[in-house]
């Protein structure tokens, strides 16, 4: 009887276990990193290296960065393929802060992503 009921106990802990994970997965996240601007591509794109490895980065704000700059790119939901420079690392009048909001849409409420650079906002990612 004990067995039929440990097997019963592992069983319902698996299956919540993996209902928490794929819930938690489906989740949206930012994460960060900090890179160095290797080579200015173009005025809104980049040859950052991140960890040691160089990607292609677009800027979403439309800062102008040079070749050493240190620069925070956004990871979205984690993803070295989804990724764009959100801000200068460092400070100065010039630099960009971020923070979150909460946005409400109808019966859902959902982080809103609000760049500032000085006090003007630069862009708005939902």
């Amino acid at each position: 009887m004990s067995d039929k009921r440990d097997l019963a106990i592992d069983t319902i802990a698996t299956q919540i276990i993996n209902s928490v994970t794929a819930s938690s997965n489906a989740l949206p996240f930012v994460k960060t990193e900090n890179g160095i601007i290797i080579k200015v591509i173009n005025v809104n794109k980049y040859e950052v290296s991140i960890k040691g490895t160089v990607y292609t980065v677009p800027s979403l704000v439309s800062c102008a960065y040079s070749e050493d700059d240190v620069v925070l790119i956004m990871l979205l939901q984690g993803d070295f393929n989804n990724k764009y420079i959100i801000g200068k690392v460092g400070g100065g009048f010039n630099s960009t802060r971020y923070y979150y909001e909460p946005l409400t849409n109808g019966n859902s409420t959902t982080p809103e992503l609000i760049f500032y650079n000085g006090d003007i906002v630069m862009a708005e990612v939902f």
